[in-house]
């Protein structure tokens, strides 16, 4: 029968409820996980069995077994009058769940755009941060709830607050919210912050190919040629996952095609070690390739690599060889780059390149 006192205040069947009551069940009876009917009915939005709890004796702020008070369960699943009517009887409007989440995280979690106004205007605290660091306003980035961040900035919160390093920008930016991202930008947030890898808003805008949003980072000033701590940029970024567009937007605002990162490997090395063919047309993109030399990594070999015969069949052929002989000169040299090549040591390469075939190479550039 107590079981049944849970399941009709989820459904908010207040007759039945009542009915329950009045046959001796307690109206703060929980569950194994201290589930109230008080905390169902609020998850469900059922003002009347709420009402009718809190009149039984129902405690107002009682939470399960994770902290979850019903003023928290209402909010985080928008019911506004409902979260509107606990507080009035006297729920606390920043008790914290046992992550140290607050009823407006939970709501700007959700896009529940009119109880974090509610929330916000009954004093909630704008900035509050949980166990883990995630406040209203980095949620409402991460799940690019543009209306919510417009209302939080309005309430003072900080615009350049850091989760482990990462700014709401950055959170826009790396899930593709380029409204939040935008709207951040027009407020004023730091469009270069580095995390503590070093990566910026505009290395995750190459990385997920998302070209609009990385030239709108490019027009609110974004360095094009920003280094992580592996010496990886923004072009890299891009390359490694063959977005083309969002390669040769970069390549137009100037970044430096031949640039490399701690592992000696170029743009054209990272696309080519993973597989993509537009390696190619991005090289095409530069206006000098000579200028790279044997340390710009041309085609993906490695750089210890010292048979400069070969690098300069290479070069010579740039304009002729398609990619499909080339890959035909590398196999010849047993050479063909594999993604993980690169982490063979410098004596196996030397040693594979001693089994060089000098007249198989002259047969397919014949």
């Amino acid at each position: 029968m107590s079981r049944e006192l849970l399941r009709a205040a989820a459904r908010g069947n207040t007759e039945e409820v009542a009915l329950l009551l009045d046959k001796g069940l307690s109206a703060d009876f929980a569950n194994a996980d201290n589930e109230t009917a008080l905390l169902q009915a609020a998850g469900k939005g059922h003002n009347r069995t709420a009402l009718l709890l809190l009149a039984r004796g129902a405690l107002v702020d009682r939470a399960n077994t994770y902290g979850v008070t019903p003023l928290m369960n209402a909010s985080r699943n928008g019911h506004r009058e409902t979260a509107e009517m606990l507080l009035k009887k006297g729920a606390l409007v920043d008790r914290p769940s046992n992550n140290g989440w607050t009823p407006l995280i939970a709501a700007a979690e959700c896009g529940c755009t009119e109880v974090v106004l509610l929330l916000l205007l009954v004093g909630a605290s704008v900035d509050h941060a949980g166990k883990h660091g995630w406040t209203a306003l980095m949620q409402a980035a991460h799940h690019g709830h543009t209306a919510i961040i417009a209302l939080l900035l309005e309430w003072g919160a900080a615009i350049d607050q850091t989760l482990h390093g990462w700014t709401p920008l950055m959170q826009a930016v790396r899930h593709c919210h380029i409204a939040t991202a935008e709207l951040l930008l027009k407020r004023g947030a730091r469009v270069d912050h580095a995390n503590t890898d070093g990566e910026t808003s505009l290395m995750y805008a190459a990385r997920n190919g998302h070209t609009t949003t990385a030239e709108l980072l490019l027009d609110r000033g974004a360095v094009v040629d920003n280094a992580n701590t592996s010496g990886e940029t923004s072009l890299m970024y891009a390359a490694r996952d063959g977005h083309t567009a969002t390669a040769e937007l970069l390549l137009e605002r100037g970044a430096v095609i031949g640039h490399e990162n701690v592992r000696s490997e170029t743009a054209l090395v990272i696309a080519f070690q993973n597989g993509h063919a537009p390696a190619t047309d991005m090289l095409r993109l530069c206006q000098n390739p000579w200028t790279l030399g044997f340390s710009g990594l041309l085609w993906g070999l490695p750089r210890f690599i010292k048979d400069r015969a070969l690098m300069a069949v290479l070069c010579m052929k740039y304009y002729d060889l398609p990619y499909e002989i080339i890959n035909q000169i590398l196999g010849i040299c047993r050479l063909v780059i594999t993604p993980h090549s690169y982490q063979e040591s410098p004596v196996a390469h030397r040693r594979r390149l001693r089994r060089y075939n000098g007249s198989a190479l002259r047969n397919v550039l014949a």
